[in-house]
């Protein structure tokens, strides 16, 4: 249909059909006066202009459209929307419209009205869900946000239901552990509003303990007193309070057992504790439902070790038993208690890897103390040696062989330690304490301090009682080998009251001998014979008696080894002498048992010799017993060769060796001789045997006289020809190899040389006189002729095949400082091999006292005293000698 021209839009038509006819005639413009006298009409759409937006959108439109009047009646106030200038002709035609729009307002302000209400309320619904989510799984929530940290646990006492332990750590309280981000907030903000609360237990609490290898095993209760704990995420709250806990003998001996059975690892423990919480604020009182906190604790292997150390340890052999006494010394524990005495049984781990007892050892009362060592006295006995304790294993050695390697090797006592189930522990234990300790197993290694006799010095000195000592001839090697058959006795520092015996045979070791820490014989034995250890009596130092056969020594340091030994010679030796043994293999006999040890290793330190024990308690040094015990006597003397510096001779020497050392010597043994600091000469022999044990025997030796210094080498032989008492100084003759090595770093001074002693006619020999006085073994006796001014001599050539030519330069004759005779001129006397008279010599007679003294005695004897310039001469080598003889019988003759 057409709408008519001109005919203006009913926008208002679609309103009419639901609100009904629109008044459209045109208002009325009042005057002020008029709005004055008028009232407000409130709206109808509208109950309360105040509520809501649509009460402000109607106000203001009356208010656009007209005047209004306070409550009070007071004058017109001319709003914001108050037009300033005249109000123009209205819009007629815009009438309508704006009626139908302020109708439809009404309708709007409805549903922004519910909308505010419906906000706050959906929030509130939910905050009321998350709580509640929040409080369903509250425990969960605390068990994840809640971390207990143990840091230290004492025990303060023991009682008959379990210990009085005192905890210290603390807990924390994270709330970022939970995942849910609903229920992190919600605990987040109530923490903050909670802070600080109150937590005690409505009930014993449960601890147990779980571990990789068993299920959880409940241990103990505990009834914790009132803690503190800050509930604002993030805060730490300190724990330290002292409770009394009661033990499940069950659970406790599960995790005891699986600690030690796995001392060597790191063991996770984790520990459920199951608690009934009571939380109390200033406004808020909760009793929550079972809550479980889990605490993981790792166990170190160094936590689960009983730290023992052995001061001392005493033994007693009898007939069939070994009775110990051990003290010991545990270090600090954390726990404070006294134990009466107890019964502990003492294992070794058989092959299988089950205990097998040893023996029982009784303690002491003990009294444990904080930070404090506690000493402990043991008392055990060994009345026999299980059989699966000798057996070998797999690997070869027998558990009883392994714990003597532990005991030498690394001084340590290893042993496997349980409470015995005997009256006595039952009567001194508290009831879960002996359950626990009779069934527990607990490994102890208690280490042995190396200034412990037993394992120190298990040899303080040892007397050689016979060795058969051979070398072979030199090898090309920088160090030598010598083989030997030796029985030694040594003093063993055992400790041990009563009388015992060991027998040890089928020795197979190795062994070492050093000096300041450096090696010097490396030997080993093969198949010896016998090693026995005997005791003395109670009280006294035990002796060890060792036989060895087809000992093989090897002399890695022959330096070394010639220097310590020139040292043991001279008296001088202060270096420590240490050994050490590895024996491969040893049967050993006890009463208690027998059996095969292997790879054991002994050691010993501050080891005195032979020689030295004898440079102790004799006041000469053994070398000088040596030469004196000697009886050396000289045999034939060969001439060998000479030139006008040197002479050599082969000496034949009847000698006694007074050590029980006999001796094959396949290399060359050379020594030189020195005096005043000079050498003069050596001596050297070739591949000898040289008996021992006293027996009488001949040998031959090279000695060279070197007159490069003929001053020093005439002094030397005129105190020899003159029978003086002579010094010197021998020093082994280095070579590079080997023994030579070793020799030429031997060397001992001021050694007193015995006087010469030939061969002769038992009426030959020149005796010592009773008065010491020097005499000559060259020079036998003398004869003086008064009437004719002469005197004869009897003299001895050692020489076999060779003279001796003497010119006498000056001779005179003393008796009493009185001048007897003297030789004017110069004689040359041949003096042939052996003991030869020479011509009649002219000499001079004294006048006065000198001829009256001859007068008186003539068919008599005098003690003269004669000194004499000699030059004397062998072949080529010549040397001027003095001689001054003492206490020389002289026969005068008419």
């Amino acid at each position: 249909m057409n709408k008519p021209k001109n005919q203006p839009n009913d926008v208002a038509s679609p309103l009419r059909e639901e609100f009904g006819p629109i008044e459209t005639s045109t208002p009325k413009l009042g005057t002020e006066s008029d709005l004055e006298g008028q009232e407000r009409v409130p709206s109808t759409g509208i109950n309360n202009a105040s509520n809501g937006l649509a009460a402000s959108v109607e106000n203001s439109y009356r208010l656009d459209v007209g005047s209004s009047q306070n409550e009070h009646g007071g004058t017109r106030q001319t709003l914001e929307l108050t037009p300033l200038l005249p109000d123009p002709v209205p819009d007629l035609e815009n009438a309508r419209l704006e009626e139908t729009e302020l109708d439809f307002r009404p309708k709007r302000g409805n549903l922004k009205r519910w909308s505010i209400f419906a906000f706050p309320l959906v929030l509130l619904l939910l905050v009321i869900c998350a709580i509640g989510l929040t409080l369903r799984d509250i425990e969960s929530l605390l068990n994840v946000a809640v971390i207990p940290q143990i840091d230290a646990v004492s025990v303060l006492n023991i009682t008959d239901l379990g210990v009085s332990a005192h905890v210290v750590g603390n807990v924390t309280v994270s709330y970022d552990n939970i995942d849910n981000w609903l229920q992190r907030s919600v605990l987040k903000v109530s923490g903050v509003l909670a802070g600080p609360v109150t937590v005690t237990s409505s009930e014993t609490v449960r601890v147990s303990v779980s571990g990789p290898g068993f299920n959880e095993a409940h241990t103990l209760d505990v009834l914790p007193p009132e803690m503190v704990v800050d509930l604002v995420n993030g805060r730490t709250s300190p724990i330290d309070f002292i409770s009394d806990t009661k033990l499940v003998d069950s659970g406790l001996q599960t995790v005891v057992n699986y600690i030690l059975s796995h001392k060597n690892e790191n063991v996770s423990l984790d520990f459920d504790l199951l608690l009934s919480p009571k939380v109390s604020t200033r406004w808020l009182h909760y009793n929550g439902g079972p809550l479980e906190l889990t605490h993981n604790l790792v166990v170190l292997p160094d936590n689960t070790q009983l730290p023992v150390n052995v001061n001392d340890i005493n033994t007693e052999f009898g007939k069939d038993y070994l009775s110990l006494s051990v003290s010991a010394t545990i270090e600090p524990l954390p726990v404070e208690f006294s134990l009466k005495p107890a019964e502990w049984d003492i294992s070794l781990l058989d092959c299988d890897g089950k205990p097998s007892l040893l023996g029982v050892w009784t303690s002491n009362s003990v009294f444990f103390k904080p930070s404090v060592p506690t000493d402990v006295n043991l008392i055990g006995s060994v009345s026999h040696v299980p059989p699966e304790l000798l057996k070998v294993c797999s690997d070869g050695f027998s558990p009883f062989n392994r714990f003597t390697q532990e005991l030498f090797e690394q001084n340590l006592v290893h042993v496997w330690v349980s409470a015995t189930k005997s009256d006595l522990n039952s009567k001194n234990l508290m009831p879960w304490l002996y359950k626990v300790l009779t069934l527990a197993v607990v490994e102890v290694e208690a280490p042995i301090p190396p200034q412990n006799d037993l394992l120190s010095n298990p040899l303080s000195s040892f007397t050689l009682d016979h060795m058969d000592l051979r070398i072979p001839p030199l090898l090309e090697d920088d160090s030598f080998y010598f083989f030997a058959d030796s029985r030694m006795s040594a003093v063993a520092n055992i400790p041990a009251k009563n009388g015992f015996s060991i027998a040890a045979s089928r020795i197979l070791s190795n062994f070492t001998l050093s000096v300041e820490d450096h090696s010097v014989f490396l030997g080993s034995t093969i198949n010896s014979n016998a090693l026995i250890v005997t005791s003395c009596a109670k009280s006294c130092l035990n002796s060890v008696q060792c036989d060895f056969r087809d000992l093989n020594v090897t002399v890695v340091d022959p330096e070394r080894m010639g220097k310590a030994i020139s040292q043991i010679l001279n008296g001088k030796f202060h270096s420590p002498l240490s050994f050490g043994a590895d024996i491969d293999l040893v049967n050993v006999d006890l009463e208690l048992f027998s059996t095969t040890l292997r790879n054991i290793s002994l050691s010993g330190s501050n080891i005195y010799t032979p020689m030295e024990n004898f440079n102790k308690n004799r006041s000469s040094l053994f070398i000088e017993w040596l030469f004196a015990n000697a009886n050396i006597t000289i045999g034939e003397v060969v001439y060998v060769g000479s030139s006008p510096e040197k002479l050599d001779l082969l000496v034949e020497l009847e000698m006694t060796n007074p050590t029980n050392v006999s001796m094959n010597i396949g290399d060359v043994i050379e020594v030189e001789y020195h005096y005043n600091q000079t050498q003069i000469g050596t001596v050297s022999m070739h591949a000898k045997n040289i008996s021992g044990n006293n027996t009488r025997q001949t040998i031959e030796a090279n000695i060279q006289i070197d007159s490069k210094q003929p001053v020093f080498v005439s002094e030397f032989l005129s105190r020899i020809v003159s029978g003086l008492p002579l010094t010197v100084d021998l020093k082994g003759k280095k070579r590079e190899l080997g023994f030579g090595r070793m020799m030429g770093n031997i060397g001992v001074q001021n050694v007193k040389v015995p006087l010469l002693s030939f061969s002769r006619p038992e009426d030959e020999k020149v005796e010592d006189k009773e008065n010491g006085e020097a005499h000559s073994p060259f020079l036998i006796s003398t004869t003086i002729h008064i009437w004719t001014s002469e005197i004869e001599l009897m003299v001895y050539n050692p020489l076999v095949n060779a003279e001796i030519a003497v010119k006498i330069e000056n001779c005179q004759a003393l008796y009493e400082d009185e001048l007897l005779a003297h030789v004017e001129e110069s004689e040359l006397i041949l003096i042939p091999p052996g003991i030869y008279k020479t011509p009649r010599i002219p000499v001079q007679i004294s006048k006065g006292i000198g001829a009256d003294i001859l007068r008186k005695a003539i068919n008599g004897e005098l003690q003269v005293e004669v000194f004499a310039e000699l030059e004397v001469f062998v072949a080529r080598f010549s040397l001027e000698i003095m001689y001054h003889g003492q206490g020389l019988t002289a026969t005068v003759r008419l």
